[in-house]
């Protein structure tokens, strides 16, 4: 017997399935064409992890995000703060938001700090509207958001990013 909860699979012109989420897609990309996955490449500045996500953080995303902010959030890696750069991400779902929320809890935890930055206009509002600016610090660029955490990552940031120096 089925749950309340299970549907059956929607299906496109020619019988297909299609996944749910696909009417969610941002304009000038093809429904019919594959979602390329999210990326979530981190990089070490002292004792702050940068992890620059990149493309939609809904359901398959969260997990790659989870995965890229485990290393920081871990009770034995000594890390400061965590910085999510957003600048690449046109859309987060509330799975997204709930990874941000664990890792926020997570770092708390131990007196560590994390933050958001460059948040594209349509993502700021969904964290306006679900009032997540009160969860995670949210800063305009990576470099503010390492500067509020870390003057030893605002030095190793400036040496690899001479242009944006103040």
């Amino acid at each position: 017997m089925e749950s309340g909860f299970s549907r059956p699979p929607a299906s496109g012109p020619a019988g297909e399935a299609v996944s749910y989420n696909r009417r969610d897609l941002p304009r000038g990309i093809d429904p019919g064409e594959p979602v390329t996955a999210m990326h979530c490449p981190t990089r070490v500045y002292a004792d702050v992890v940068v992890a620059a996500a990149d493309g939609r953080i809904d359901f398959g995303g969260a997990q790659e995000l989870e995965d890229a902010m485990a290393s920081a959030i871990a009770a034995e890696s000594g890390t400061r703060g965590l910085v999510v750069d957003m600048s690449k991400v046109d859309y987060i779902s509330s799975v997204g938001l709930r990874s941000l929320m664990v890792a926020a809890k997570a770092l708390r935890a131990r007196k560590a700090v994390i933050a958001v930055a460059a948040l594209k206009p349509v993502v700021a509002e969904i964290f306006e509207i679900s009032r997540f600016h009160h969860v995670v610090d949210v800063r305009h660029t990576v470099r503010e958001a390492i500067a509020a955490i870390s003057p030893q990552a605002l030095a190793a940031w400036d040496r690899e990013h001479p242009a944006e120096a103040g």
